[in-house]
């Protein structure tokens, strides 16, 4: 079958007859296997013969009109074939420049314009709000730093000796968006907290409005939350 080939394929005769002599070193039983067996392999290794030189391989030159020394790859892609896939290649080297991308529509203001914080957004709430003195917020801030499961009757003791009734609409806001929006993990705390003050009831109503209160400021930058977990 191989010498058929060689015929119908003159200028591969070369490397069929190689092809052949390394088959022809194999045991008759192992080439219908997939992979040879390693002492197969050990064996005839010093036995394969050299692949055919160049000038065993003769492929048709269009210029000269006459059989000359070639390669394989020069056989089976003729020079006009050849001549056009160098070109390609070219081309896939020096591309076209890319086009500048468009301009991206909607960008909104600049972001120099819009509340990028929590804190910005909260820091002027729009209903009115009367802060009390720098020592009742230092000592409301002290209650909350120190705030735990163990000292809650403690704490809410020390919460009630300084703040007023006036005081409970800036005590409510101050607790849902300084504290709650930032500390989730002590919602269940703040509420225990709460739940043990003398007026409860009046502290959980406000505490409501006032999370609705910041809910609305925060929808004023909805879109932020894409990009932000705080606002989230």
């Amino acid at each position: 079958r191989m010498q058929e080939m060689s015929d119908k394929l003159p200028p591969l005769k070369s490397y069929v007859e190689y092809t052949s002599k390394i088959v022809n070193l194999i045991n008759p039983e192992s080439r219908k296997l997939s992979s040879l067996p390693q002492a197969q392999l050990l064996r005839i290794q010093y036995h394969i013969p050299h692949a055919p030189s160049k000038e065993a391989i003769q492929t048709y030159d269009t210029v000269k009109e006459n059989w000359v020394p070639g390669t394989l790859y020069e056989y089976v892609h003729p020079r006009d074939e050849r001549r056009t896939e160098a070109k390609a290649a070219m081309a896939r080297q020096n591309p076209p420049p890319m086009p500048p991308p468009p301009k991206a529509m909607n960008q909104g203001p600049p972001r120099d314009q819009r509340p990028l914080t929590v804190d910005q957004l909260l820091a002027e709430p729009e209903i009115p709000i009367n802060a009390p003195s720098q020592s009742v917020q230092d000592a409301v801030a002290a209650v909350f730093n120190s705030l735990s499961v163990d000292n809650i009757p403690e704490k809410v003791d020390q919460l009630q000796r300084h703040v007023k009734p006036e005081d409970y609409q800036w005590l409510c806001y101050y607790t849902v968006s300084r504290r709650a929006s930032r500390e989730a993990n002590f919602h269940h705390q703040f509420i225990a907290f709460f739940s043990q003050c003398r007026d409860k009831k009046t502290l959980f109503h406000r505490l409501i409005n006032m999370t609705f209160e910041c809910l609305r400021l925060m929808m004023k930058a909805v879109d932020e939350a894409v990009h932000s977990s705080s606002h989230r």
